[in-house]
């Protein structure tokens, strides 16, 4: 390839040499043959630390990383074939002092002193691929934190929404292995409950010689994460301690741990592990664990609220259904949310079909006032008995019935009035005789029972 031209043999002469040799950023001119630098400015002196003869006995070769070389002799081959006087490119560059930077090429082929050559700007854009490169991994962790906070969102169980975190997070950080302990406060114990294992990409759970572990046998880590505040340390800086020989036979080179907490209670930890090398853990890593140990946190409670309320409703649920008493559970307006099966061999109706309709519908009218007077109290009060009234049967006979009805409408398992109903026909019907009888008797003037 020949590129001389009249107008390209003076470019270092007059003022070009005077803006090459003075421009703020590295300049230089090689052989593209030799590959020799025929010329270098004075930012290239003070960027690469060489003085202007080691410059000229140099090829372009020596300022690039050994490893890049098969890189740079790709690119030289497209040079010395290339139509195009100009080309930008970037590449890895190295100093004196063996500093390795990153740099955006520049070169336009000329005509130098009879050699075809390219003049270079060098621009070291280090700083700015560094930002790049950090925004981009703020980006990644971002999109891995919401990534996890979705599948903790919509997995019904937490247990197996955290396995499906572990290796997601392990694989896409390159973590060894995390582990996910349980404690005890009761008896100040901890347990490993979880732990993935990069290696074999499986998952452990409940570590036979990690069970019920002596919280106070680990006061190195535990007592920052019982202050809510993570732990940071390669192993070999940690003090001789229980600690270290666990680690130590667990093949822990370095650890981050994160305390699980809830209202201020350490229900847990979750250890991420390097096996291979003692590191610097990154902030991005740091936040990531931070943020998934207090989601967690509401999610473990939460859950463990839930199978109290289940567990509590089943009692209850059994309790009620075996007692001989009508009992029925109604909200505030007085619709039927439960009823126990004591309906069908009292009343004659099925528990399905009073579902969803206002237990005041079934009232005598005379009795109907008194009712609605005894909801609207109830609401204001823990409880109300309510004196016999009036009920149809599913034969359109009249009932005697009296109901207790306790508030539990702030309780989250029954949320409702709860309606406690005894059958009293008999009595009333007594009564109701007795007082007729006492009341003739007084009519004719003769007291005393009369007879049948």
């Amino acid at each position: 390839m020949d590129i001389s031209s009249p107008n390209q043999k003076d470019i270092l002469r007059g003022e070009g040499q005077t803006v090459f040799k003075l421009a703020p950023f590295p300049m230089w001119i090689y052989d593209i043959k030799t590959l020799k630098f025929l010329a270098v400015n004075e930012e290239a002196l003070r960027n690469y630390g060489y003085n202007e003869k080691e410059f000229l006995s140099m090829t372009i070769e020596e300022i690039r990383p050994p490893e890049d070389l098969p890189k740079m002799q790709k690119a030289i081959e497209k040079v010395r074939v290339r139509e195009k006087l100009f080309l930008e490119s970037k590449f890895r560059h190295q100093r004196k002092n063996g500093s390795i930077f990153n740099v955006q090429i520049k070169g336009n082929l000329i005509n130098y002193k009879g050699r075809n050559a390219e003049i270079v700007t060098a621009i070291d854009i280090t700083d700015r691929i560094r930002d790049q490169g950090y925004i981009q991994k703020q980006k990644d962790n971002l999109q891995l934190i919401d990534r996890i906070n979705d599948i903790l969102i919509k997995k019904d169980n937490w247990f197996t929404a955290l396995e499906e975190c572990f290796k997601i997070i392990g694989n896409t950080l390159s973590i060894d292995k995390i582990s996910y302990f349980q404690n005890d406060l009761k008896t100040n114990t901890t347990s490993q409950r979880l732990q993935w294992n990069r290696d074999t990409g499986k998952i452990l759970k409940n570590h036979p010689k990690l069970q019920n572990l002596n919280l106070s046998n680990f006061p190195i880590y535990i007592e920052p994460l019982k202050n809510e505040k993570h732990f940071i340390s390669n192993v070999i800086d940690l003090p001789l301690s229980p600690t270290k020989k666990i680690l130590e036979r667990e093949k822990i080179t370095s650890l981050l741990v994160a305390p699980i907490t809830y209202q201020h209670k350490f229900i847990g930890f979750i250890a991420m592990y390097d096996c291979n090398k003692e590191k610097q853990w990154p902030k991005e890593t740091i936040r990531l664990i931070k943020t998934l140990t207090s989601n967690l946190g509401h999610f473990i409670t939460r859950s463990a609220i839930q199978d109290k309320l289940t567990e509590n409703e089943y009692k209850f649920r059994t309790l009620i259904q075996k007692s001989s008493d009508l009992i029925a559970i109604v909200d505030d307006n007085g619709i039927f949310q439960y009823v126990n099966d004591s309906s069908s061999s009292i009343l004659g109706v099925n528990p399905k079909e009073f579902l969803q309709t206002n237990a005041l519908d079934y009232v005598h009218p005379d009795d109907l006032a008194m009712l609605t007077s005894s909801l609207k109290e109830i609401l204001l009060k823990e409880s109300v008995t309510i004196p016999p009234y009036r009920y149809f049967d599913a034969n359109y006979n009249w009932k005697w019935l009296e109901t207790k009805l306790t508030n539990f409408l702030d309780d989250p398992v029954i949320a409702g009035i709860v309606a406690n109903t005894k059958v009293v026909t008999n009595e009333m019907e007594a009564k109701i005789e007795k007082e007729l009888i006492e009341s003739l008797s007084q009519a004719i003037g003769r007291p005393g029972k009369l007879k049948k």
